[in-house]
């Protein structure tokens, strides 16, 4: 959130007017509550996806590889 802010105004006030207020607010910038917030926005994305690739026959498969950082330059990719 800290880093957010460097780059964003609204949040930059956010983080300021909330640091100066009494700690009993909450404000939902624990590592804790954030972690539990992605998990819960990554649910709701996840969950129509995998419902509606279940009721689909057939559906495609993007993948995207880049070159190994190796010397080689070896495109390599594994699709399980």
């Amino acid at each position: 959130m800290k880093l957010l802010a460097e780059y964003n105004l609204v949040m930059n006030k956010h983080l300021s007017v909330i640091s100066s207020i009494e700690k009993r607010m909450s404000t939902y910038l624990s590592p804790t509550i954030q972690y539990q917030l992605i998990y819960c926005l990554g649910r709701k994305v996840k969950n129509p996806i995998l419902v509606e690739r279940k009721e689909a026959t057939y559906f495609p498969i993007l993948l995207n590889s880049r070159p190994t950082p190796d010397v080689s330059y070896t495109d390599q990719m594994a699709f399980f």
